[in-house]
């Protein structure tokens, strides 16, 4: 068997992949690699003041040795969240392999954004109002990951998954985070069928909360925001060593209320979305994306 993925996890972030990720890997005919999120297909190049927070592999080689651990297992992938938005990576993914299966996690984009703004939060590198990044986004010319913050633009699903209906007919999964978290095991058993194995394997999946919110302490919000200090411990300290003294510099705490004038201004951005997408599958989403109306 050849060591490369057949299924790829794109997208999107911060709408439930690091779960799925997870769960994925406990299944015995399942095999994801240790590295999540390697960004190869999308060949990202961050900023070199944020390359540190930006890891990615673009080199081939390198890339296909995260699989060279593959036994037997049937279905082999990979989750990088930036190929949903990048627009190049499904033509890349179907040149490597055109029968790849495709699977997008979509969230409320609201709820995404201000999800992703968190997330930015407590790695130490977003220090901003959210109103005030989502404005700034949204004026931003230059774009990209590790660029710039893409808060807005990682919502605007539509175009996003038609490229992937497109470049895969017949291939594509489209699971949506609110009904995941509802029901995981039922996602669980739609997704494993997907792939083609024992889909009766969700009943026994460990199912825990990934990437709860967080804030860093006084430590992290220095250490976690240097890249400097990324660089060294990723050469220097054990994968199994860095993750203990993460989860030290980070302290799990109630989610703090978005701004309402922050979600106003979003959903007027993405107004319209829903229908959009509701459309192109064939099936209603889980959340509206109707503007609300102008303040007077």
């Amino acid at each position: 068997m050849e060591k490369a993925p057949n299924f790829m996890v794109v997208g999107a972030a911060k709408a439930g992949t690091t779960s799925l990720y997870h769960y994925l890997q406990q299944h015995p005919d399942v095999f994801m690699p240790v590295e999540k999120e390697p960004h190869h297909f999308s060949q990202v190049r961050p900023d070199p003041a944020k390359r540190a927070f930006y890891k990615h592999i673009p080199d081939r080689a390198t890339y296909l040795a995260l699989f060279s651990g593959v036994r037997a297992e049937r279905a082999i992938g990979e989750a990088s969240t930036s190929y949903l938005w990048d627009e190049e990576t499904p033509r890349r993914i179907r040149e490597f392999n055109p029968a790849t299966r495709i699977i997008i996690m979509l969230r409320e984009p609201v709820q995404r954004a201000y999800s992703h703004y968190l997330n930015d939060v407590r790695e130490g590198y977003e220090k901003r109002p959210f109103l005030t990044a989502i404005e700034e986004d949204l004026r931003a010319e230059r774009k990209g990951w590790g660029v710039s913050s893409l808060y807005v633009d990682l919502g605007r699903y539509c175009e996003q998954v038609r490229r992937y209906l497109e470049f895969f007919p017949g291939q594509v999964l489209v699971l949506f985070f609110e009904e995941f978290i509802r029901d995981p095991r039922a996602a669980l058993r739609q997704t494993f069928s997907f792939l083609g194995v024992d889909p009766e394997f969700a009943e026994q999946v460990e199912l825990e909360i990934h990437n709860p919110y967080a804030e860093p302490t006084s430590l992290g919000r220095v250490l976690l925001g240097s890249g400097m200090a990324r660089t060294a411990a990723r050469i220097l300290v054990p994968r199994g060593v860095r993750a203990a003294a993460r989860d030290r510099m980070l302290k799990v705490k109630p989610k703090p209320s978005m701004d309402t004038r922050a979600g106003e201004l979003l959903s007027r951005v993405y107004a319209g979305e829903a229908e959009c997408l509701a459309e192109l599958l064939g099936r209603p989403v889980p959340w509206s994306t109707t503007a609300p109306a102008a303040p007077s």
